[in-house]
């Protein structure tokens, strides 16, 4: 008899979970028995059940708010299961918005699939990021523009001899140039280095002539960083390492040396 009455209980306890687990849920609460998931809160995606975390047969809901407020049906999970934003990878780069000057360029991504069920939101699908354009630039301002790197004069005579004057050595295709420029700023740098160098006498106004010539005009016959006529532009020492700062061109001189009477002396590298 006792083994009886404990079969009786054991079954009815299964039917119960039985009916708990099915009614009202959401895996068959929509039209024809289909799943029934709801977007955001919507009170009408409600079917009668047993809420999660409740042992009371009452209202239960399958839209996607249901888990912030307690009151899913018991298989809300597995019959709506989250499902995240899927997008595509990223494209490439685009070309700079401007063809001269400071210009974006973007790359996107696309949604593949929208989020469902509280999945992850979609990341950002635009990237932007900064360039300068060239394409479009007349060449003599984008060689202007350029900083100009500068050594010393004395060391144009690596540019003469025996190298540059053998017979089978090509003749230069351009005559150099003499570019004039006033220092406008300097920085620390430069005369933090301690010693006699060329930037001891240096200071704000100083003259200098700065001779384009071969190689450094390389096939354009332009050397880059020769400046724009009364524009301020930047300048670099190679031999004193980090001594830089700004000056302004004030003249150019066609088929020209720079002389020794010069205040100060250099060449383009």
């Amino acid at each position: 008899m006792a083994e009886t009455l404990a079969c009786v209980l054991l079954t009815a306890l299964v039917v119960v979970s039985s009916i708990r687990t099915s009614q009202g849920a959401c895996a068959t609460a929509g039209p024809d028995r289909t799943p029934l998931c709801c977007v955001g809160k919507d009170n009408t995606c409600v079917t009668e059940g047993y809420p999660q975390y409740s042992r009371t047969f009452s209202s239960c809901y399958c839209d996607s708010t249901c888990e912030l407020t307690g009151d899913c049906c018991t298989d809300y999970e597995r019959a709506c299961p989250k499902v995240d934003c899927d997008v595509s990878p990223w494209s490439s780069w685009t070309g700079c918005s401007q063809q001269c000057g400071l210009g974006y360029s973007e790359r996107r991504r696309y949604v593949l699939s929208d989020p469902q069920n509280s999945g992850a939101e979609c990341p950002k699908l635009r990237e932007v990021r900064g360039c300068k354009g060239y394409r479009g630039c007349d060449t003599d301002s984008v060689a202007g523009n350029s900083v100009a790197m500068i050594l010393p004069y004395k060391y144009s005579h690596s540019r003469v001899g025996p190298l540059w004057e053998h017979p089978l050595a090509r003749p230069p295709r351009y005559q150099s140039y003499c570019v004039y420029f006033k220092f406008k700023r300097f920085h620390p740098t430069c005369g933090a280095r301690g010693g006699e160098n060329w930037t001891t006498s240096l200071k704000k106004g100083s003259k200098a002539c700065v001779e384009c010539n071969r190689p450094a005009h390389g096939s354009t016959g332009v050397c880059r960083g020769e400046g724009i006529q009364k524009q301020k532009t930047r300048w670099m020492s190679i031999d004193i390492q980090g001594c830089k700062g700004v000056w302004q061109r004030y003249d150019v001189v066609k088929d020209c040396e720079c002389g020794e009477d010069e205040e100060n002396r250099f060449i383009f590298v």
